[in-house]
């Protein structure tokens, strides 16, 4: 015997909530992500191969978060946004 557990998709209203501001697009040495109460989520970077990078954050106010890119290599990196059942990512780049 098999078990299938099946979730609800998020709908509309859950994913029209997770609506980020990301700047400056290519990435330097900063990153900042402006997004009504940012403070609210868990914030994690990775490269597209999934691997997680543990890079300096700082809550700038409750809407808006610095993430320090010095240190990344050249790439594609994707930022993911988690507040319990709300789950977003978003892709950015990062050029020197």
């Amino acid at each position: 015997n098999h078990t299938i557990n099946i979730t609800p998709a998020l709908s509309i209203a859950d994913n029209a909530r997770i609506s980020p501001v990301i700047y400056p697009v290519p990435a330097n040495d900063e990153l900042i992500v402006e997004m009504d109460n940012i403070s609210d989520y868990k914030v994690a970077l990775f490269n597209t191969l999934g691997q997680n990078f543990n890079i300096t954050s700082k809550e700038v106010d409750a809407n808006k978060l610095s993430l320090n890119t010095q240190n990344l290599a050249n790439g594609v990196y994707l930022i993911r946004f988690e507040n319990g059942t709300i789950v977003d990512t978003k892709r950015i780049i990062v050029r020197h």
